[in-house]
């Protein structure tokens, strides 16, 4: 564990499969090669969160980069029901990319919200989560872009394999993470804060970045995070 202004605590994250889905494919799935900052948040937050904070993570670490490998299978077009529970279902192929036997380390940083109250203090929040990842305990099962892809998710100690400085790589735009602002205007979502989880109304507005890969390690510019939270401010409900 380390408090500066670049990251706070760095996990291990493991696991056989790995999809990072790319948003512009809309039937099939296509992973990206390396994961993306929103995949490893939710990630986190399946392992610890409190609407008083939030998640930012500062750099990725390719420890095993895995290889990609392809899966066809036979999906349900809609989710079923109990009504809908001995009828013919609709069914569809459809093809998911993946990774498989992946191994990250992944830097962030916890920054408390302006509605925190004054006794929930940074450290507070962090030791609890060093707990939780020491004890291997979660919330949600942590899982690597699809649920059936389970994760590992461990403190990291410093020791262990470590990125390869041999590893560089130009991925070009990838997405980074949903900027939802509450407008009133297309769409309903749940917004998760200090009075609780609501429903309120406006659109989203996704926001990319363009993937480097510098001797083993994916830099998230972090004033991606100045931008949402500028976007998500403005409209706020």
């Amino acid at each position: 564990m380390r408090d500066d202004d670049r990251w706070d605590f760095e996990v291990r994250v493991k696991g056989q499969r790995a999809c990072f889905t790319m948003p512009m494919f809309g039937v099939e799935r296509r992973t990206y090669p390396f994961p993306t900052p929103s995949a490893m948040r939710g990630l986190l937050e399946a392992v610890f969160w409190r609407p008083e904070f939030r998640y930012e993570i500062s750099r990725v670490g390719i420890v095993k980069p895995g290889q990609e490998q392809a899966i066809t299978r036979t999906e349900l077009q809609a989710r079923q029901s109990l009504r809908s529970l001995g009828t013919p279902a609709k069914r569809t192929l459809r093809t998911t990319s993946y990774l498989l036997d992946v191994e990250y380390l992944v830097q962030a940083r916890i920054l408390l919200h302006r509605h925190a109250e004054p006794g929930n203090t940074h450290r507070k929040y962090l030791e609890q989560l060093t707990r939780r990842l020491t004890r291997g305990a979660h919330f949600q099962t942590p899982y690597l872009g699809l649920r059936e892809f389970a994760a590992e998710v461990s403190l990291s100690d410093g020791t262990g394999d470590r990125p390869s400085r041999y590893l560089n790589a130009e991925v070009g735009p990838v997405f980074f993470d949903q900027a939802f602002i509450p407008d009133g205007s297309e769409m309903s979502f749940k917004r998760k804060d200090a009075d609780g989880v609501r429903e309120v109304v406006g659109r989203t507005r996704p926001l990319f970045f363009d993937m480097r890969l510098v001797e083993g390690w994916v830099e998230v510019p972090r004033d991606l995070y100045d931008d949402i939270q500028a976007l998500e401010a403005r409209h706020a409900a």
